[in-house]
């Protein structure tokens, strides 16, 4: 797979296997803001023969061995010329790098470090044989529709070839999420999953949808999903955006030993979303971030680096954001002063030292917070408190008739 070719397209079409999702399509060459969609980039043959014919190198054998987007060429280089087309990772020699020429004419072969001993001619055979031609560049995209037509939008990307944590951890995590959501009835917001081509699919999308980005309350780029490392939470650009009060509060309060980053520039697609021009608040979650475990962009991510565990938990993370985001809500009193709670019907375990004394406790703090001007999730946050008990105890006054949601809080 890249960014353009057959590979994403199939991969797209089993991907609606499992979830009813329909392809965007938008053509080469079409301009999206400041950049341009590029050709449709496949390969039919391409390897590295020594004087005798021996192939050392052979597309066939690992699809990293070709730079993505490398253009066509036949023909005879010395050995010091090929070297200025070869890339290695010197401290991991088993390893065939991940690259990419997406918008540079040139041409690159990946090889293992420990495969350099091989090369030792003085003139090689080099053949890439490429299809570059206009094509269409495809965006999955699975809509459901809520209530209210504001919506949170869930982003990974599709384009990266036989790497398992980056990124067929991120594809199948948001999949299951929005297995789950599509069989949640009742929902208050939309939800749209993005499966793009990383960078160019998420420009191309926002360019061809402006008018909806004013909808868009937050999103989450969803990547790298699988190791055995800690969650790992980036903030968007603003930094205390709904997105990231739900996320640090889920992750702080039911995940063990997860990480809070500022924002920065790098990642996935969170840096489009973020942009100036755009600024829809978007958060990355991750286990380990990219470029910080040993097998990142190398032949070594495989699915053996992936967990079950790891993807389960990372799914279920984000279970609890969208769960969040659901059901917070601003509450307006319609009592005046503390209401005698057990006058309707309200009883609350009352021992000391335990942990009834600190629900009766949370209780007393939520009927000060019930006002009209803090959300359940700010009331959490403000207490120390797990969203899920202050939801329920907003839920227990709804019932007794003492608080009714604020007209802006639908």
């Amino acid at each position: 797979r890249t960014l353009v070719n057959k590979g994403f397209a199939t991969s797209l079409d089993l991907i609606r296997r499992h979830l009813d999702m329909e392809v965007l399509e938008y053509p080469s060459g079409q301009e999206v803001w400041d950049w341009q969609i590029p050709p449709a980039w496949d390969v039919n043959e391409a390897y590295i023969e020594d004087s005798s014919g021996t192939r050392l190198v052979d597309f066939t054998d690992n699809n990293l061995h070709l730079s993505a987007y490398s253009i066509p060429f036949d023909g005879e280089v010395s050995r010091e010329e090929l070297f200025q087309h070869l890339s290695w990772i010197e401290d991991r020699p088993t390893a065939i790098p991940y690259n990419y020429l997406y918008y540079r004419r040139d041409w690159q072969f990946n090889v293992a470090y420990g495969q350099l001993g091989r090369f030792t001619d003085s003139r090689y055979h080099v053949r890439i044989d490429v299809d570059l031609r206009p094509g269409t560049l495809r965006i999955g995209c699975c809509h459901l529709r809520g209530k209210s037509d504001r919506e949170v939008v869930f982003s990974t990307y599709l384009c990266h070839p036989s790497l398992a944590n980056d990124n067929l951890s991120g594809v199948v995590t948001a999949v299951e999420l929005f297995k789950w959501l599509a069989a949640t009835e009742n929902r208050r917001y939309s939800y749209r999953l993005l499966i793009v081509p990383e960078t160019i699919g998420a420009i191309t999308y926002l360019a061809h949808h402006e008018e909806s980005i004013r909808r868009i309350l937050g999103a989450f780029v969803v990547y790298d999903c699988g190791d055995r490392g800690p969650i790992h939470y980036k903030r968007s650009y603003f930094g205390d955006a709904l997105v990231d009060r739900v996320a640090e509060h889920v992750l702080r309060h039911y995940t063990d030993g997860a990480c809070i980053r500022p924002w920065y520039p790098g990642g996935s697609d969170e840096r489009q979303f973020n942009a100036p021009g755009v600024r829809i608040p978007a958060g990355a979650l991750t286990r380990t971030p990219a470029g910080e475990y040993p097998e990142y962009h190398t032949s070594l991510d495989t699915l053996d680096t992936l967990s079950g565990d790891c993807l389960f938990e990372a799914a279920a993370a984000l279970f609890r954001f969208v769960q969040v985001i659901e059901r917070d809500r601003v509450y307006v009193n319609r009592y005046k002063g503390e209401p005698c709670v057990s006058r309707h019907g309200l009883a609350y375990p009352v021992q000391r030292g335990d942990e009834g004394e600190e629900t009766k406790f949370l209780v007393k703090k939520c009927m000060h917070e019930f006002d009209g001007t803090h959300s359940l999730l700010q009331i959490a946050d403000k207490w120390g408190a797990p969203f899920d008990q202050v939801d329920a105890i907003a839920e227990d006054f709804v019932r007794a008739g003492l608080i009714e949601p604020a007209v802006s809080s639908a």
